[in-house]
């Protein structure tokens, strides 16, 4: 934590959890456009830099292989989560 707040005053801390991941991206600031939702599968321990754009076993799936109530939570954390994230940037 230490080490990203060097290079930006807002870090976003996750809990690792075992399970599978997902991804989807915010672009813009009044109006936003919110991606699809990816699933991203890798062989790496982390889902880090290097796994993203050095490993070549690493890739997004897009749309993800979920069913379809996983589908339907991962939307509502999603809508949830752009929500929070607007508030924070909004605060600092």
């Amino acid at each position: 934590m230490f080490y990203a707040a060097k290079y930006d005053r807002k870090v976003i801390m996750e809990e690792a959890i075992d399970g599978r991941e997902f991804e989807c991206a915010v672009l813009g600031n009044e109006d936003k456009h919110i991606s699809g939702i990816g699933e991203i599968v890798t062989t790496a321990e982390f889902y880090d830099y290097d796994a993203k754009y050095h490993n070549a076993l690493s890739r997004t799936i897009i749309p993800g292989e979920a069913e379809a109530e996983a589908w339907r939570r991962c939307e509502k954390f999603r809508k949830k989560s752009i929500m929070q994230l607007t508030q924070v940037a909004l605060l600092v």
